[in-house]
This record gives C-alpha cells, sequence and structure tokens, in this order.
C-alpha cells in the first residue's frame, strides 16, 4: 500500500511545504491563505515558553506574527481587531501586554491619532518588540510578578 501526504487543512489537497505558498504566484492572490511565523529558538532554549502565563504567551505570539518575527516600532491595532482576528477579549490582551512589558519583552508607547486643531488630540497605545530580550533567561523577578499574578 502506498501513503499520499496531505494538508493539515482537512480538504483532501496534496500537502506542500508551508513555505512553498508563500512563493506561488497563486499565493499573492491569495491573501486568506495560511500564514506561518517563525518563532526564535530562545522561546524554547531560555526557559520563556515555561515562564510566559497563558495571556502573555498569546499576546507575544501575535505581536511576532504582526511584525513576521522582527523588530518593530509602533505596532497599533485595535481591541476590536484583536477579538474579531485572534478570538481574544480584551482582559486576556490587557493581561498579556501587562505581562510583556513587566518583563521588558516589550515596549508600550503612546502616539497621537489626527492633528487635532480644535479638539484635544487622541493618543492610541503603539507596541513595539524587544527581540534580544529572548535571549536573555527569564530573571528571578518575573517568577515572582508570575506567582504574584497566578495568586491574584
Amino acid at each position: 500500500s502506498r501513503l499520499f501526504l496531505r494538508e493539515e487543512t482537512g480538504t483532501g489537497a496534496p500537502y506542500s511545504h508551508p513555505g512553498s505558498h508563500w512563493v506561488s504566484k497563486q499565493a499573492k492572490k491569495d491573501k486568506d491563505g495560511p500564514r506561518y511565523t517563525k518563532l526564535p529558538a530562545s522561546i524554547w532554549l531560555n526557559g520563556w515558553i515555561a515562564a510566559l502565563s497563558g495571556p502573555a504567551l498569546a499576546m507575544l505570539l501575535i505581536l511576532l506574527e504582526q511584525t513576521r518575527g522582527k523588530t518593530f516600532e509602533g505596532l497599533w491595532f485595535s481591541p476590536s481587531v484583536a477579538a474579531k482576528r485572534y478570538q481574544l477579549s480584551e482582559t486576556t490582551r490587557r493581561k498579556g501586554i501587562d505581562e510583556l512589558e513587566s518583563l521588558s519583552l516589550i515596549w508600550v508607547e503612546r502616539a497621537p491619532i489626527g492633528k487635532g486643531t480644535l479638539t484635544a488630540i487622541r493618543e492610541r497605545n503603539t507596541f513595539g518588540i524587544n527581540l534580544a530580550r529572548l535571549d536573555e533567561k527569564p530573571d528571578e523577578a518575573s517568577k515572582i510578578i508570575q506567582t504574584v499574578k497566578a495568586s491574584s
């Protein structure tokens, strides 16, 4: 008997390497195709996978996906996009962002929206990822933060 590899989507289509999807001409037209994000090995090697809570890990994965795994400043997406695209509640999103910021994995800055000639200038949070921090091991302070957050 013979075995045939098929895509994990369940459509019955022949298996293709994930990267090959994006180099094909069809993929350039198909913006709803699968998206893959390469994760830094240091997430596992330095213990971040065990140190981060579920909300923090979810937000880190989302931010890495949004930035294609590169250091990036000024990333913004609305809470409604997080809810619609990633099925995250505002509470989960906020907890994740707060934890990542407290561990120096991301930074959050306020950025103006528009010019605000006669009204107050509105601002929104933008995010930057500190990928270099993943090359370090989580310190004891992060374990203490985790213990405190888990008990609250």
